[in-house]
């Protein structure tokens, strides 16, 4: 036994609770522009299920595909043997939420949030599915590394020291259509996050500058032509119009091997690297903010921001003959040419014919 009475060698997670900035929308008014006044904008409403005491308790074991995990409060991490204690710094991650890049003035109230920090999961994902009955609302969990990570299609995502690895929990009340939105906000948010810490984002007139990184549809980052990053949401419906949500993130920040890493694009740039803490930091305010969009809204305040960043305007693809169409008829292949999202967010295109296709994702590709 460990001196704290934890069995020897058991795994640890490091729980802290933390303040959340939300953003506020960005708002345009006519007459008081003409005025010369700048009118502060609220944040959109809240998309949560309820509002959950945010002093709710976490069990002090939970479980995670077989292994039992031992919850220590951030206070008492000190007494975690080094080798089982997380190397994502907590106290890094708390200071750059409270100074992250968003403009004061885009900064509204905080919402707590939990976070569950690891040195070694089987998987972010399965610990928040296995575990979620017994957490607050809105929970994060980070891991240093994984063993039996999650893909899209059932793929193992393996990951080593150097990627940031987390999975983000909460209950969310929105029309069961707009499902799908969740991850193209959750990788909108990604980019942003790293456009803000590793772009020239503001350094010129808009679209002057090509993005950091970029979007694969539906769900992966990509830098320079290479996938350093993707994301898995997956939902359970909970009645009365709620829905449990976890999304998965995983982004190759350090990592060199075995293909490519953001640190490394950085070095060749001659920029200054990023860490792990400071890119969650930036992306979780700007995440949330996208799920309260489409929670009171839809995804169409999003798409001009969404194509700053996608690969896919006029790419030209081949579609199969049992794709769904949105007008005209079926039946064979055809080639079509990208023009956008669809208003449920998926991806659209148009034959030689002016017919428009309907694209969804393969769970694939």
């Amino acid at each position: 036994m460990g001196s704290d009475g934890r069995p020897a060698g058991q795994q640890v997670v490091v729980l802290k609770r933390l303040g959340v900035p939300t953003l506020r929308t960005k708002v345009v008014e006519e007459g008081l522009g003409r005025l010369g006044l700048s009118p502060r904008p609220s944040p959109p409403p809240s998309p949560w299920e309820e509002e959950e005491d945010p002093s709710s308790s976490v069990p002090a074991e939970l479980t995670c595909v077989g292994e039992t995990i031992s919850v220590v409060d951030a206070e008492a991490r000190e007494g975690v043997p080094q080798a089982q204690r997380p190397a994502f710094d907590l106290d890094a991650f708390q200071r750059h939420l409270q100074r992250s890049s968003t403009p004061d003035d885009r900064r509204g109230e905080e919402e707590v949030w939990t976070l569950l920090s690891a040195r070694q999961l089987a998987s972010t994902q399965k610990m928040l599915e296995e575990n979620a009955k017994n957490l607050p609302d809105r929970t994060i969990v980070v891991a240093d590394t994984q063993t039996e990570g999650k893909g899209r299609a059932g793929n193992k995502w393996i990951s080593p020291p150097g990627c940031l690895m987390c999975s983000i929990y909460c209950n969310i009340a929105m029309e069961g259509r707009k499902l799908p939105l969740l991850q193209y906000a959750t990788t909108l948010a990604a980019v942003q996050a790293l456009e803000m810490l590793c772009g020239d984002s503001g350094k010129g007139p808009p679209g002057s500058t090509k993005p950091f990184a970029s979007i694969k549809w539906p769900n992966d980052v990509y830098i320079n032509g290479t996938k350093v990053g993707g994301v898995l949401c997956q939902t359970v419906y909970k009645g009365s119009g709620a829905f449990q949500l976890i999304a998965g993130i995983g982004i190759n920040v350090d990592n060199a091997e075995p293909t490519f890493c953001i640190n490394q694009a950085l070095r060749d740039l001659d920029r200054e690297e990023i860490a792990k803490e400071e890119l969650l930091a930036e992306m979780i305010p700007r995440l949330v903010h996208a799920y309260r969009v489409i929670a009171k809204d839809s995804f169409s305040p999003l798409h001009e921001e969404y194509y700053r960043y996608w690969l896919h305007s006029g790419q030209k693809l081949k579609v199969k003959a049992d794709a769904s169409l949105r007008d005209g008829e079926g039946g064979e292949d055809k080639d079509v040419v990208v023009v956008g999202l669809s208003e449920d967010g998926f991806l659209l295109a148009q034959d030689e014919k002016k017919v428009l296709v309907e694209l969804y994702p393969d769970g694939n590709r």
